[in-house]
């Protein structure tokens, strides 16, 4: 089970692996499509977990199924929707706001990869018309039929004998980052928002850019702040 419409986690987002410098995606991708292809495998993106029950070796578990409102069974990933939606200009949640893509887009380049409807931006759910004719053209441009706009959240209850608890991990955006200019200075990224710019597959096609779309001369890189929790920190370069 993924929260994310993708999977893949933090790494997905990383550019190279210390200390190797590996290529994270090189790295991961094999194992995601090998994973995605294993019939022995069902993978539950875009889901949330509600409750478990029972013990070792019998448990039950209930999962909130998120509305995709495209059907990843007849999407073919052609991206011929994609053009014809007129909402535009959103931010990518996956390039952690920047770069920009449609109402109806791919959430990452990572699997499963199959179109997903933002309900927040999107006309058609929010005021019920979108484009000129009665229906949208997402629709229309639609050629498989894939585009359902009557899904509804799905609550679907699983057995299991044994459950991997993978937390993952988020970014302090607090004080400390705050004190250096982040959230109101333009340019002052996190560590993960800069790998975002180094990746080839992020908003910048691997082109460290500022705000303005200029390479900087120079880049500070602050790795331990006196004031920081963590008592013990490194770096190497």
């Amino acid at each position: 089970m993924e929260e994310k419409p993708t999977i893949g986690g933090k790494m997905a987002q990383i550019d190279k692996i210390f200390p190797s410098n590996e290529c994270a995606t090189c790295t991961q991708l094999p194992e995601m499509l090998e994973l995605t292809s294993n019939p022995s495998m069902t993978i539950l993106s875009f889901a949330e977990l509600l409750d478990i029950e029972g013990e070792p070796g019998d448990f039950k578990v209930r999962i909130l199924k998120k509305p995709r409102y495209v059907d990843p069974v007849k999407c073919t990933a052609c991206t011929d929707c994609f053009p014809a939606c007129p909402v535009g200009g959103i931010p990518m949640e996956f390039n952690l706001g920047r770069g920009a893509s449609k109402a109806i887009s791919f959430y990452s380049p990572f699997p499963p990869r199959k179109a997903i409807i933002n309900p927040e931006k999107c006309s058609y759910i929010a005021t019920g018309k979108c484009g000129e004719g009665a229906t949208p053209p997402c629709v229309e441009a639609c050629q498989p039929g894939a585009i359902d706009f009557q899904q509804q959240p799905q609550v679907v209850e699983i057995s299991v004998g044994a459950i991997i608890v993978a937390t993952g991990a988020e970014e302090d955006k607090g004080e400390t980052l705050r004190r250096h200019g982040y959230g109101t200075l333009p340019n002052v990224l996190t560590s993960l928002e800069f790998e975002r710019l180094l990746s080839g597959l992020g908003p910048t096609s691997g082109i460290v850019m500022r705000d303005d779309k200029k390479e900087p001369q120079k880049v500070a890189w602050i790795v331990c702040d006196d004031s920081s929790p963590v008592p013990f920190m490194s770096a190497s370069a």
